[in-house]
């Protein structure tokens, strides 16, 4: 439980979504071994969101705080794609759909 909740994410750079897939193994290793009792979906989410590297909290924060914690990770991962996409000079991936990133995370895309 301890290394969950205080999992190191080395929010800068590359492998944040390395990172994020580790910690989301811990939590998966734990919920098979004790149920998920000990962490709500809210305390995960409170977790990756406030750990999250500056720009991408920013986005999480201002999200919707009733979103459930697989869209929450949907939206890590479209976001830290999209970016390194741009940096990259490439288009990112929804933009070739014509809709937002956050559409795309609800419709299940």
């Amino acid at each position: 439980l301890h290394r969950i909740l205080h999992f190191e994410f080395h929010s800068e750079g590359d492998g944040y979504l390395d990172r994020v897939n580790e910690w989301d193994l811990l939590c998966k290793s734990y919920a098979q071994q004790v149920g998920h009792g000990d962490l709500s979906d809210e305390v995960l989410k409170s977790i990756l969101i406030n750990s999250a590297p500056e720009p991408l909290r920013v986005q999480l924060q201002v999200a919707d705080p009733s979103l459930p914690l697989h869209i929450v990770r949907e939206i890590i991962d479209r976001l830290v794609l999209s970016k390194e996409a741009w940096e990259k000079g490439e288009q990112p991936p929804d933009a070739a759909r014509g809709e937002t990133m956050e559409v795309a995370v609800v419709k299940g895309k």
